[in-house]
């Protein structure tokens, strides 16, 4: 979506396809507070449900338990062709070794960078497979304290929506916004998908910001003396990507 309108009273946004090409029906505007509103409230009122939390963690742990028995197969051939294609090269190597002749044979050779192609290939799908297997488990105490952190989100950003530290935690909490057609003067309709990572509590909602001379030292800034004060350039930052759960 894309900012369609604005005025004094807020903006409006609509789907940039159908604003900038007309190539999408869903010409519909949006009021971008109301959305924002809707969104906040969607979030605790979600994510501070336990049960609610608890069954996605279920759904999740099931998930991962299929993935686990589709891919211990899949991941066993990997790993028994890596041990062969291991035993391969080095015959093709100690053969290399070997040779006292001027011209290696180009067979040899194609056949030595087609076999560390493939054991290179090899290397990440043994990775991926393992990491689609990767089973959290919801502990109470952790979702009591997640409840706790999204109830104080919820009012940090009610109070104020611009918050720069609250905006970037909600961003590292929701992945994305799905706004559902609806006709004109109806209520709005949407879908967050919140990072499983984050449902997980494997991240701090609220880390404790680093002072001024914690900067410099980490970015190697050199320091200008102004008494007390240290004046630095803070780091850029960077949205987080993850698993998503709905």
């Amino acid at each position: 979506m894309s900012v369609t309108a604005s005025s004094r009273i807020g903006q409006r946004v609509g789907c940039s396809a159908s604003y900038n090409s007309r190539s999408c029906k869903h010409s519909k505007s949006y009021d971008l507070g109301k959305l924002t509103r809707l969104a906040v409230d969607s979030m605790c009122s979600h994510l501070v449900d336990t049960d609610f939390l608890k069954e996605k963690a279920r759904e999740k742990t099931l998930e991962f338990a299929r993935l686990e028995k589709e891919n211990n197969g899949a991941r066993q051939a990997a790993v028994r062709q890596f041990d062969r294609l291991n035993i391969q090269i080095a015959k093709l190597v100690r053969m290399l070794d070997e040779d006292e002749g001027d011209d290696v044979p180009r067979e040899l050779l194609a056949s030595l960078k087609a076999k560390e192609i493939e054991r290179r290939g090899l290397e990440e799908r043994i990775r991926l497979l393992g990491a689609e297997t990767n089973v959290t488990t919801l502990h109470p105490n952790v979702i009591k304290a997640f409840g706790k952190n999204i109830e104080t989100l919820h009012e940090k950003l009610k109070r104020n929506p611009d918050d720069p530290g609250c905006r970037m935690a909600f961003g590292n909490i929701i992945d994305s916004i799905v706004v559902h057609p609806t006709g004109n003067a109806k209520p709005y309709d949407i879908s967050l998908f919140a990072r499983l990572s984050a449902v997980m509590g494997e991240f701090d909602l609220f880390p404790t910001p680093r002072s001024n001379e914690e900067i410099v030292e980490a970015e190697g800034i050199p320091r200008i003396s102004t008494g007390r004060t240290v004046s630095s350039r803070p780091p850029s930052s960077r949205r987080s990507t993850g698993s998503l759960l709905r």
